[in-house]
């Protein structure tokens, strides 16, 4: 630590090089932070899918509805403990950018598909008496600012008579088990009454997905096989996959969105070491006259090249914190905007990490070749430049 402060006199040499090449490792780990938590948001609904759930879709993906009568023929398959009718209403609320993530559920088995969702019973007990019932999560409450007892306006898909406005009553606000995620989720989604939905649907009698639970998450895919032949050769065939599956091949229709943003960062980083480098090098062949001073004061090989060393790696490392702290803030606007797509995005302890390697890495190959030569730098040829 006593030689901090020469290091930071070396560092600021040639300040507007310094504050330029400062001012792009920031920018490059804000989006490195970004990025990784966007990613990583993206990837939780495969990480965190419980693996006793099933989806069961038409066969050629969300292109067509299946017919709410496969529920019973569905239910009847050994090993299933229930399959729940859904239908995706989605919608905006107020401003069409505020979309809410709002799904037609059965009443008479939610929220057994998934025992993550708390409600407390009244108010369950209050969505199964309420034909235009309506549970929502906390925090989407608490975005719009709805109370229990409040009439929601949602602007969605066009009902029989033609209408877009569907009219529901909030009767509960529903939280997600941290504990059982192991992470804290966003409880950003809003259930409706299915009957409630196809009473006034223009396609009555149909779902976009059921949504199964089964006894033994090991006998997932004998029973996804099960249910496929059940209604194959049929004009609504059916393909079956577990949540983890079904949410990574929804993710798929975006891109390879982890190949998308690695490739983005690999060039981003690579550049950065190029620029970081040439900085370092320049600062070097301007310093040669100071470090062989330093030699002929007493300073060894070693400690000249380490004295390069830690000026890169303050360099780095400094920029580096200061990018993955505006990332930090930069995260929880970035998820009030986007929460029905991003709800768990946040920056992890992971990324972190990564980041701190990233800049210890880059800190040492920007300075490898300079701090190489310094610890070969000869004294009189140094002092012999003018």
């Amino acid at each position: 630590m006593k030689f901090l402060p020469l290091v930071w006199a070396m560092l600021w040499h040639s300040k507007l090089r310094t504050w330029l090449t400062f001012l792009s490792i920031v920018v490059a780990f804000l989006l490195f932070g970004l990025l990784q938590s966007v990613t990583g948001a993206f990837k939780a609904g495969v990480r965190l899918a419980a693996d006793d759930q099933l989806m069961v879709t038409y066969k050629q993906g969300l292109t067509k509805l299946l017919p709410l009568a496969y529920r019973g023929r569905i239910e009847r398959i050994d090993g299933i403990t229930l399959a729940e009718p859904n239908m995706w209403v989605g919608g905006w609320y107020g401003d069409p950018k505020n979309q809410i993530q709002n799904i037609a559920v059965a009443v008479d088995t939610f929220p057994g598909f998934d025992d993550r969702v708390l409600i407390p019973a009244d108010q369950l007990a209050a969505f199964r008496a309420t034909r235009m019932g309506a549970i929502a999560g906390r925090d989407l409450a608490l975005k719009n600012g709805w109370k229990i007892g409040d009439r929601i306006p949602i602007n969605a898909q066009p009902k029989k008579d033609g209408s877009t406005v569907w009219d529901f009553q909030l009767v509960g606000i529903m939280d997600l088990d941290d504990k059982r995620f192991g992470q804290h989720i966003p409880a950003m989604g809003m259930y409706v009454r299915f009957d409630y939905y196809d009473e006034l649907s223009p396609w009555p009698g149909h779902v976009v997905w059921f949504a199964v639970r089964i006894k033994d998450p090991k006998q997932a895919s004998a029973i996804s096989k099960a249910i496929d032949r059940e209604f194959a050769n049929s004009e609504f065939e059916t393909r079956t996959q577990t949540m983890a599956a079904f949410q990574a091949g929804f993710l798929k229709q975006f891109g390879d969105v982890g190949l998308i943003m690695s490739s983005i960062l690999g060039a981003v980083f690579f550049t950065l070491l190029l620029v970081a480098g040439n900085t370092m090098m320049q600062a070097y062949r301007e310093r040669v006259p100071e470090l062989a001073v330093l030699k002929t004061l007493g300073f060894t090989d070693r400690r000249v090249a380490l004295l390069v060393l830690a000026e890169s790696l303050l360099l780095c490392g400094s920029a580096a914190a200061i990018g993955m702290l505006l990332a930090a803030g930069a995260i929880p606007p970035i998820r009030d905007a986007m929460a029905q797509f991003l709800a768990g995005l946040t920056l992890e302890n992971l990324t972190i990490a990564a980041g701190a390697a990233l800049a210890l890495a880059l800190g040492m190959l920007a300075a490898l070749v300079p701090a190489w030569r310094s610890a070969r730098l000869s004294v009189i040829a140094a002092l012999a430049v003018k």
